[in-house]
């Protein structure tokens, strides 16, 4: 982003340049007087969030310790400053429980996935958990559009307009069954928002069945996440936060996360 006057150039803020969805740095031109240089800062990062915002991002990701001069009160009251450590300290201990339905943020720069399961099992299924293939695009979709609504196969669908595909998807492994009864679950990342995962959903006959279904799920579209260059992750609208404040260790409620981006759809 370039803040021009004239034909003078006032200063330059990159965007993405650290992962998808961060800020800077930015640089001020040597002619800006010092006394002016935090308003041209503060003003490149105001054009370089609201870029992101435009591209489709629910949040940003800004070092503020390049930005302490000067802080507007519109931004400070926006921002959540992420604490500098989280060490394998449980994530629930970080928990804000009154704030139901808030964005839960995931440091993928801190987080430690665990061992990646071969295979799950689940009422007496044998499961995998794998990216789709492209060529199982419109089974997926009609199957979700089918079992979950037409909301969710939506933001599948868009999944399968990325490269690589940002859905992760729940089979059985059992292929003398139908296609559509090998489809267990799912979840998305950069679907609903840039930098956001989409829910976690799983057949009901399933649910409750193993405690590593869901976690597993979550944990490999994290992975997926982070290889595409996410320095962070949003879970948005969380309300039931059992599975991902017991397995994710880097994760801290947004506070006034909420309401977030969900519910402003023609169906609500």
């Amino acid at each position: 982003m370039r803040l021009r006057q004239g034909g003078d150039t006032l200063g330059s803020c990159d965007i993405n340049t650290s992962g998808p969805g961060t800020v800077g740095p930015c640089e001020i031109a040597d002619t800006i007087a010092a006394a002016h240089r935090p308003l041209v800062r503060w003003a490149l990062v105001h054009l370089a969030l609201e870029h992101l915002g435009w591209l489709g991002y629910a949040y940003g990701l800004l070092n503020i310790g390049e930005h302490t001069d000067g802080l507007p009160p519109a931004v400070a009251d926006a921002a959540w400053q992420i604490p500098l450590t989280t060490g394998r300290t449980r994530a629930a201990s970080r928990d804000d429980p009154s704030l139901k339905w808030a964005d839960f943020f995931i440091d993928l720069r801190t987080w430690s996935p665990r061992d990646k399961p071969a295979t799950l099992h689940a009422a007496g299924r044998e499961l995998v958990v794998r990216r789709p293939e492209a060529s199982e695009g419109l089974l997926l979709v009609e199957w979700i559009k089918e079992t979950f609504g037409g909301g969710w196969a939506s933001e599948i669908h868009r999944s399968f307009s990325r490269d690589p595909i940002s859905s992760v998807i729940v089979v059985d492994q059992d292929t003398g069954l139908p296609a559509k009864e090998r489809l267990i679950g799912f979840v998305a990342y950069d679907t609903a928002r840039l930098g956001m995962l989409s829910t976690i959903a799983l057949i009901p006959s399933v649910r409750g069945h193993s405690l590593e279904l869901a976690p597993a799920l979550l944990e490999e579209c994290l992975r997926q996440a982070k290889a595409s260059g996410m320095p962070y992750a949003v879970l948005g609208g969380v309300a039931n936060r059992l599975t991902a404040l017991r397995y994710i260790n880097a994760l801290w409620t947004i506070p006034g996360s909420y309401p977030g981006i969900f519910g402003k759809g023609i169906r609500n």
